[in-house]
């Protein structure tokens, strides 16, 4: 079970070659975890949580994120 969560992990996170790491993949994924942490530490804190404001920081990580990897897939002229 955990090596084929590992692989699909992997498999996100890597270009197409599957060894080689995309940075932008890597940013997108850290900025999600780092978003996610400070959520939580902010819930634990003034035990309250607040829909839009979440959904509008987790809209435009994942948008930013999108448009970083669009952006180098772009440039690169490679497609993914």
């Amino acid at each position: 079970m955990f090596a084929s969560i590992k692989k699909a992990i992997k498999d996100m996170l890597t270009e197409n070659d599957n060894s080689t790491y995309c940075l932008a993949r890597v940013a997108a994924a850290l900025a999600i975890i780092a978003f996610m942490a400070g959520t939580a530490y902010d819930m634990s804190i003034h035990h309250s949580f607040m829909y839009t404001n979440f959904a509008n920081g987790i809209m435009q990580i994942l948008g930013g994120g999108g448009a970083m990897i669009g952006m180098k897939q772009f440039t690169s002229g490679t497609k993914q």
